[in-house]
């Protein structure tokens, strides 16, 4: 349950740090998922709650708005608008990725959640081999960059920071 990431994601932190003091943790998140539900509030004490552990580096809050899928969408193109929700984002990024897919004839979303190819890396590997990431990051960073700029008009992804 993705709305329950505020209360999930703390007690995993902190069962991760008691047993791996030097764990570096990303937290991935969908803000679409946060302002749909109203959890804003949750969301400012949820990352309060953790603010020694993010300023001293151990967890790194990777959010996208409006979802993940967005930053699969920056390996293929430099998106500058606000897409809403998932679905506005897997309308544009099925074409891209689905030709990674052997069952491409299926929704995308079953695709990407699918345990088969959650296990099978091949098809990540296949996007990284085409160079994909270090646009997808360079792309990141300016879509941060413009909604920094003017908030709430533009889609972003922190998931770069996982690979920086």
């Amino acid at each position: 349950d993705e709305s329950a990431y505020t209360e999930v994601f703390p007690r995993r932190i902190a069962e991760i740090l008691s047993k791996n003091a030097d764990a570096k943790i990303f937290c991935v998140f969908d803000m679409d998922t946060v302002v749909k539900d109203g959890l804003q509030d949750k969301h400012v004490a949820f990352a309060a709650s953790l603010k020694s552990e993010i300023e001293n580096g151990q967890v790194v809050l990777c959010d996208s708005m409006p979802s993940f899928e967005f930053w699969l969408l920056l390996h293929f193109t430099d998106y500058r608008d606000l897409l809403k929700d998932y679905q506005e984002v897997s309308g544009i990024l099925s074409s891209y990725i689905k030709p990674y897919f052997k069952d491409s004839d299926k929704r995308l979303k079953k695709l990407l959640k699918s345990e088969r190819y959650v296990q099978d890396s091949a098809w990540v590997k296949r996007l990284l081999d085409e160079g994909r990431l270090e646009q997808a990051v360079e792309r990141a960073k300016i879509c941060l960059d413009r909604e920094m700029k003017e908030k709430g008009k533009h889609s972003y992804s922190k998931v770069f920071k996982a690979f920086e």
